[in-house]
């Protein structure tokens, strides 16, 4: 199944986690807050886990196959995870603002992150559609590379805030920024998984290229 079968569904997850997410933080149920907001990230993890491995059920690979071959399959999969990442950085953006303007609690830095993860989810989803465009310099192998390098730095970036927010103690912290780092520990998870997975497939599609057809 491709991203568009899964999208409605994935909607509808994100817009119910948002939703859950305001109405626990309104309750200010911290345990469940983290609960719920560990859920679409996992879902959009397990959505980029059957995209991403479906190529190498269906096909014959080989390290002999065709670099022309390989190159649409690299393309449709980049652009494929970064509208994945864009679904995880936009559901940060609706939570965090969501959670500070429909409930009592307030954090003043509340609206930067929440607008930014949102400017991010935009960007993203830019070049997503610029790379489906044919023709398109994105949808290089150099590009492709690129790309997967900045996947690796962003993963690496994610799992940074992630070991300053669990070693600072500001998760469990009672001040009123606990329902931001909760997104952004959630969020962030998330973000470094779909990294790590689409460089790791960029670099698979690379070394392993589909077999040519016999007789062709």
């Amino acid at each position: 199944m491709s991203l568009h079968a899964y999208l409605p569904i994935m909607m509808l997850a994100l817009l119910m986690s948002v939703v859950a997410m305001i109405w626990s933080v309104g309750a200010d149920a911290r345990d469940l807050t983290l609960m719920i907001g560990l859920m679409f990230p996992a879902c959009v993890i397990l959505v980029a886990i059957a995209i991403n491995r479906r190529p190498f059920e269906h096909t014959a690979w080989t390290h002999s196959g065709s670099e022309a071959q390989a190159l649409p399959v690299a393309v449709s999969l980049s652009q494929t995870n970064a509208r994945l990442m864009a679904l995880v950085y936009a559901w940060g953006g609706a939570a965090m603002l969501g959670c500070y303007t429909l409930t009592r609690l307030w954090w003043w830095h509340s609206w930067q992150y929440g607008l930014g993860m949102l400017a991010i989810a935009a960007g993203l989803s830019v070049y997503a559609w610029t790379l489906g465009r044919g023709g398109s310099r994105l949808g290089s192998p150099s590009y492709l590379n690129a790309t997967a390098w900045m996947s690796v730095g962003q993963a690496v970036a994610a799992v940074a805030g992630l070991a300053f927010l669990m070693s600072s103690g500001k998760v469990e912290a009672g001040r009123a920024d606990w329902a931001a780092n909760t997104i952004f520990l959630t969020g962030g998870l998330g973000i470094a998984c779909l990294s790590v997975l689409a460089a790791f497939t960029h670099w698979r599609i690379s070394r392993a290229r589909p077999a040519p057809l016999i007789g062709a």
